[in-house]
């Protein structure tokens, strides 16, 4: 199921023992965890670090939550410099690019 979102019907059970039914939409979701102070004191490097996080957590199979490491944020800028490489590739190929001196 990871990836899908699902439709279905659940069957809770309330605080005093009885049940109900009820109609459900569970979608998947990545989540990235930050700890303030410990990961930064500014919104910025909050922001900046939860982001790093999201996406090792979406690397390591969606569906996941992941709290971050410093060495969540090297990764993403690997990748980041992957996915530039390979766009400025692309437009060169089909001729997007002005290059200037």
């Amino acid at each position: 199921m990871s990836g899908e979102a699902w439709r279905g019907v659940f069957k809770n059970k309330k605080r005093d023992g009885r049940y109900y039914w009820c109609n459900c939409l569970i979608s998947p979701v990545s989540v990235g965890i930050v700890v303030f102070p410990d990961h930064g004191d500014t919104l910025y490097d909050l922001f900046k670090k939860v982001d790093a996080s999201v996406y090792h957590a979406k690397e390591i199979g969606r569906n996941r939550s992941h709290v971050y490491r410093p060495e969540d944020l090297l990764l993403e800028k690997m990748n980041a410099r992957i996915k530039w490489k390979g766009r400025i590739k692309k437009a060169l190929k089909e001729d997007r690019c002005c290059i200037s001196l």
